[in-house]
C-alpha cells in the first residue's frame, strides 16, 4: 500500500500527542495521498503553524484518523514526528 511508514515518534511531539505510533503507515494528510517524505514535507511546509491536519493512518488492519497540530519550526528536520 502507498504511504509513509513511521519509524519513530519523538515523545512530546505534536505527532506523539495526536497518537501517531511507530509502525503506523501514513496514507493521507487532509485527504491528499502521502507517497514519500518529500510529499509529507511539502504538506507540512504549506500548513500554517497552529493549524490542525488530519492524518489518515493504517495500523495493522485498522484505518485511523488522527488530528495533528502543526508546530512552528524553522526547518523540515524539526518536523512533527
Amino acid at each position: 500500500a502507498p504511504g509513509l511508514l513511521v519509524a519513530a515518534v519523538r515523545p512530546g511531539s505534536p505527532a506523539g500527542a495526536a497518537g501517531l505510533m511507530r509502525g503506523d503507515l501514513v496514507v493521507e494528510v487532509d485527504g491528499r495521498p502521502v507517497v514519500s517524505t518529500v510529499t509529507l514535507a511539502e504538506l507540512l511546509e504549506a500548513a500554517a503553524a497552529g493549524r490542525t491536519l488530519t492524518f489518515t493512518v493504517l495500523r495493522g488492519d485498522w484505518r485511523r484518523t488522527l488530528r495533528v497540530i502543526v508546530p512552528a519550526w524553522t526547518a523540515v528536520t524539526d518536523g512533527p514526528a
